[in-house]
């Protein structure tokens, strides 16, 4: 009869062991379904819109980039944009009016999850108060910190433009932009 107790207590002890060892089986498959899913290719892409060099007195200046990105991997992604500089330069007699506009290829690689290093190569052209428009290809650097949510992120970029003509006709050497991002 002292062997039945026994017995059960081994039966209950094998079960439970069984069943733990089944749960860390599973556990351990789900684990490893969730490292192999497959991003997308919209989640890969990445939009921004980019405002910056906005200016007051003596006119009004603002500089609009929207750009479109592939991300390669975690670090690297790829893409092009369009840049469009506004200026308004209200000096007596005369107020000046310049639209300049170009193509840019970007390259960007986060350093961490918040900050970035980012190039761009432009093909600009600049409006000037006598025709014809200058054109400058010129290279920019700089970098970048994000902050925000799952998909929509906000950042705050600063550039140098490496180009002394693009230089004089920007009226800056770094540029400042506000970023907002999906799917940085």
């Amino acid at each position: 009869m002292n062997k039945i107790p026994a017995l059960i207590i081994c039966l209950l002890i094998c079960l439970t062991v069984v069943d733990s060892l089944d749960a860390q089986r599973r556990r351990r498959a789900r684990q490893k379904t969730d490292d192999t899913e497959k991003t997308s290719f919209a989640e890969k892409i990445n939009y921004e819109i980019r405002l910056g060099n906005i200016a007051f007195g003596g006119g009004f200046a603002l500089d609009l980039k929207p750009t479109v990105g592939y991300k390669l991997n975690k670090t690297l992604t790829l893409g092009g944009g369009f840049r469009l500089d506004y200026d308004f330069v209200n000096s007596f007699p005369n107020d000046f009016s310049f639209l300049s506009y170009g193509p840019l290829l970007l390259a960007r690689a986060k350093v961490t999850s918040n900050i970035y290093v980012q190039g761009e190569y432009t093909f600009f052209n600049f409006d000037t108060p006598q025709p014809p428009k200058i054109t400058e290809n010129f290279f920019s650097f700089g970098a970048g910190y994000v902050q925000g949510g799952d998909n929509w992120k906000y950042s705050l970029e600063g550039m140098f433009v490496a180009s002394d003509l693009a230089r004089n006709f920007l009226g800056n050497s770094v540029e400042f932009w506000f970023v907002f991002s999906k799917n940085f």
